[in-house]
This record gives structure tokens, C-alpha cells and sequence, in this order.
């Protein structure tokens, strides 16, 4: 892939998952507001705190190994590649498991309310279907074919919306509508998957697990792991101090504010995942290209904050 081609598909990525994370924002922002208007106060801020704890866990889920297998991704051969994928989303699957134990262990010891274990039980579903569905995504970055991804969050916002939107109708309780947010994730890995058995993402994972690649992934990834674990805390860790310090009503009112930094959040990692694609495409061998994407990358993200 040469440096233009490469530029022009991470424009058209970006741009596909811009307008796609506009939509999902826009249909999850409706969903939200369905869910805190139909929930008592303290309901709302048991919802918040719940998935709250769940996006702190992505400092067990995540681990940095994405951005590492990216790099070993674009560089494998043909035969390599398959053995890569497989045995990092078998890798990931096992993150997403032991995220779902952590999070259980936390509120049951910690003796949070028996509504909070049990919705935390039901949500934390979510994290173990979709951390191999995130592995599923980095398999489509290293092919630059995030417009795949793209869809499939969209697809997945729509469902959860009708779902939420049911349950309002139906039982508008908090356990309930847990279950669109699961919805939402299993309809995106089943869209990746039918994606990834068309060869969108390469070639297809091998069905052999090769696990002594694990130890690479995770060595080559703990300074990332570091920086990620430390970013993340710092960033989700007040929803858990405030549940302690507070009542749930004031972890809802909080939570509120948090919809707005989503939103920066997302358009950020709109630019990022496709540049950084061609930035590991072009290091080390082609300095000046890996420059030149750093450049335009930092001035599209200045431009829009």
C-alpha cells in the first residue's frame, strides 16, 4: 500500500465513522434521555454507575494489545496473519471474562445494593461480547476497511434504540433496559463476523489458537498498557468514588455532563484508528510519510476542538 493510497482510505474511513458515531451519539443520546426521564433519580444513577464500572474495566479488557497486534497485523505474510488474529481474539475473549469477574467481585464485596449486582451480572454480558467484537475491529483497521465497523455500530445504535424504546413501553425498569445495550453489541459482533467470513478483514483467522504468541503481545504491549490504565482511571474513577461518597441520584446528575465528553471522545478516535493504520504502515522504513500523516492528523484534531 503506498502512502496516497493509504491516505485516501484513511480519509474515507474517517469519514464513515464520523458519520456513523454522529448517528450512534445522536440515536444513544435519544436512548439516554428515554432512560433517566422513565427511571427514578437513584435508578438512573445506579445505570450510570453500572456501565460506568464496566468502561473502567477496559484498563483489565483492553491492555494496549490492540495497537500492538495492529503493527504485527499490517506486517504479516499471508500464512502468519491468521495465526495473529485467532489468537488475539482468544486473547481478547479471555480479558472480557476476567473484566466480567472484576466487576462482579467489586460490587459484591464492596456490598453495593442487590439491584446493582444484579444489573451488574446482566450488563457485564456486554464486556464479554464485546471485547472480541473490539478484537474484530482492529482486524478491519489493519485492512483500512473501518467502513465495515462503521455499519455495524450504526446497525447496533438502531436496535438498541427500538429496544430501549420497547422496554419504555413495556417494563421501563432498570434490569430491562440493560438488555437493548447487549442487544446492540451482539448485532455488531454477528455484523463484523458475517464481514470477516467475506474476507473484509484479511484472511480468515486461523481455527488453530496458537497461545505462545500471547506472551508477545502482552510484553510488547505494557508500556501502552500503562499509560492507557492510568488515562482511564483518571477518567471514569469519580462515578465509582462518587457512589461511595454520594447517593446514586448525584452519580446520575454527574453522569449527565459525561454524554458531552463521550462526543469529543468519539470524534477523536474517529480520526485516530484509521491514521494510525497508515502511520504503523509507514514506521520505520518511510520516516517522512509516518511524519506527514502525524501532521495531518494534529491539524484536523485542532481544527476541530
Amino acid at each position: 500500500m503506498t502512502y496516497a493510497d493509504g491516505a485516501r482510505d484513511a480519509r474515507r474511513n474517517t469519514v464513515a465513522l464520523l458519520v456513523s458515531r454522529a448517528a450512534v451519539s445522536s440515536l444513544g443520546w435519544l436512548g439516554s434521555i428515554l432512560i433517566a426521564r422513565l427511571l427514578s433519580p437513584a435508578d438512573w444513577g445506579r445505570f450510570s454507575f453500572i456501565f460506568g464500572l464496566l468502561g473502567l474495566l477496559s484498563v483489565v479488557t483492553v491492555l494496549g494489545v490492540g495497537r500492538v497486534v495492529l503493527a504485527r497485523l499490517v506486517e504479516a505474510d499471508e500464512k502468519e496473519a491468521p495465526l495473529v488474529a485467532s489468537a488475539f481474539i482468544a486473547l481478547r475473549l479471555l480479558l472480557g471474562l476476567l473484566g466480567y469477574l472484576v466487576a462482579l467481585a467489586y460490587v459484591w464485596i464492596l456490598g453495593y445494593p442487590a439491584t446493582v449486582v444484579r444489573g451488574t451480572a446482566v450488563a457485564g454480558l456486554v464486556v464479554i461480547v464485546a471485547t472480541p467484537g473490539h478484537a474484530l475491529t482492529v482486524l478491519f483497521q489493519s485492512r483500512l476497511r473501518l467502513t465495515v465497523v462503521a455499519a455495524a455500530e450504526a446497525m447496533g445504535q438502531s436496535v438498541q434504540l427500538l429496544g430501549t424504546v420497547l422496554a419504555a413501553v413495556v417494563a421501563p425498569r432498570l434490569l430491562i433496559f440493560v438488555l437493548p445495550v447487549l442487544a446492540n453489541e451482539i448485532v455488531q459482533i454477528l455484523w463484523k463476523l458475517r464481514g470477516v467470513r467475506r474476507g473484509q478483514a484479511g484472511p480468515l483467522p486461523s481455527r488453530q489458537v496458537k497461545f505462545a504468541l500471547w506472551r508477545g503481545m502482552l510484553i510488547d504491549a505494557l508500556p501502552l498498557t500503562l499509560g492507557t490504565a492510568l488515562a482511564t482511571m483518571l477518567y471514569k474513577v469519580d462515578l465509582l468514588l462518587l457512589s461511595r461518597l454520594d447517593t446514586f441520584e448525584s452519580v446520575g446528575l454527574y453522569a449527565v455532563g459525561y454524554k458531552f465528553a463521550d462526543l469529543i471522545g468519539m470524534v477523536a478516535a474517529s480520526i485516530i484508528n484509521p491514521m494510525l493504520t497508515v502511520m504503523v504502515t509507514a514506521w520505520p522504513h518511510r520516516v517522512d510519510e509516518f511524519r506527514s500523516s502525524v501532521r495531518h492528523t494534529c491539524l484536523l484534531m485542532g481544527l476541530i476542538a
